[in-house]
This record gives structure tokens, sequence and C-alpha cells, in this order.
């Protein structure tokens, strides 16, 4: 169990590296949203990963405290844009 559980936190790892890539290559302002987006996603995955791995629900707070956060950011920063225009 914890083998597979090493595996994902690897594969989410891998997976934060090739959205950070992608974000640095590619200067649309929507597709930096969507980055920030998916990374805070990632980040959440890889938290609860991690208190599945050392059995601590403190780490579930943690998660849930910094998707929200990760959304409501996503939200009013694609509001600003688009109501004010490019940044």
């Amino acid at each position: 169990m914890f083998q597979l559980l090493e595996l994902f936190l690897i594969l989410v790892s891998v997976l934060i590296l090739f959205l950070a890539i992608y974000v640095i290559k590619h200067h649309n302002i929507w597709d930096s949203i969507l980055g920030m987006s998916l990374s805070a996603t990632l980040i959440v995955l890889g938290i609860v990963l991690y208190a599945a791995f050392t059995d601590s629900t403190m780490f579930i707070d943690i998660a849930i405290t910094f998707g929200l956060l990760g959304f409501v950011g996503t939200l009013f920063t694609a509001v600003f844009i688009y109501t004010r225009g490019d940044i």
C-alpha cells in the first residue's frame, strides 16, 4: 500500500513540474489562469496523498482550505481580467 502512495506522490510531483513548464512556455493569460487552477488542484491532491501516507487527518483540513483558496483566487483573477482587460 505504501509503495503505491509513494508512486502517486512522485507522479503528482512530476505532473506539477510539467505544468510549470507549460505555464512558462505559454504566454496567454488564460493559460496562466488554467495553470494556476490546475497547480492548486495537484497540490491539494499531493497533500491528501501525504495525509493518507502519514495517516494524519490534520492535512485533510489544510487541503480543503488550500483548495478553497485556489478556487477563489482563480475565480477572482478571471473576473478581474474579464472585466478590466488584460493585465
